[in-house]
């Protein structure tokens, strides 16, 4: 493998249009074929624009989504639902919900409750790490990458500058993002331990909402076990209305 590795010759150019990513040289691998079949993907790519137009990402950007949501998290006394407020505008999140005190939670970091940190934590990720990522990956200078099929599924992996990757599954038919998934690293592991667990979220239910397609139902998942659960019960698109909605749980 380190042989493989080291004979790959890539060369990413990101030019200074925010929108293109060009790949200046194939990857080779030892024995000159393309590496395992991965193409580098531009915004251009038809794999992308059908994710785009299946997701409607243009008309996203122009407006405002407001959801209500039940978030149900997985603990050792049983299932504990939170009802929660999403609100998203110009690229930012909002989480709306209240503490075990029955007050709204005021967006001080450290006035959240462990069961609250994770209600932000959860919803924050699956719309952080969500399609949007995806599509805006050459503004962090990212590179998304076309893995192939793998159980009727396409794959695209997302990989930092930073290193970290994320992995994307493609429904075949409708293009739709139905699960992403990486790793995260664990603060204290056991000798016996993996160092780092398999996070996957999975997306379905999805409705039109004024035209665009729209997962009601997020599942939290890690190293294969259900952990929380959003359902929303009503969702709505406003044209850019909000000033901004960057606040608690941004």
């Amino acid at each position: 493998m380190k042989q493989v590795l080291s004979a790959l010759l890539l060369v990413i150019v990101v030019s200074a249009q925010k929108d293109r990513i060009t790949l200046a040289q194939k990857p080779e691998a030892a024995n000159g074929q393309i590496k395992g079949g991965e193409a580098i993907l531009t915004p251009k790519s038809p794999v992308l624009q059908r994710l785009n137009d299946a997701q409607s990402m243009s008309r996203i950007d122009q407006m405002d989504f407001i959801g209500e949501a039940a978030v149900t998290l997985q603990t050792d006394k049983g299932p504990i639902t939170v009802p929660v407020k999403v609100i998203r505008s110009q690229g930012g999140q909002r989480i709306i919900f209240n503490q075990s005190d029955g007050k709204p939670w005021d967006g001080n970091l450290l006035h959240l409750e462990p069961l609250s940190r994770r209600v932000l934590e959860f919803v924050q990720t699956e719309f952080a790490r969500g399609v949007q990522n995806i599509m805006k990956a050459p503004i962090r200078n990212a590179v998304v990458s076309d893995e192939g099929s793998k159980n009727g599924s396409q794959i695209l992996s997302l990989r930092e500058t930073t290193g970290a990757t994320t992995r994307y599954s493609l429904d075949a038919s409708s293009s739709r993002v139905m699960r992403m998934e990486f790793q995260r690293e664990k603060s204290n592991p056991g000798k016996t331990e993996r160092a780092s667990n398999v996070e996957t979220y999975n997306f379905s239910d999805f409705r039109s909402i004024n035209g665009v397609a729209t997962p009601f139902k997020v599942e939290h998942y890690t190293n294969g076990s259900l952990q929380d659960r959003t359902d929303f019960t009503s969702i709505k698109y406003l044209t850019n209305s909000i000033p901004n909605s960057r606040g608690p749980g941004q």
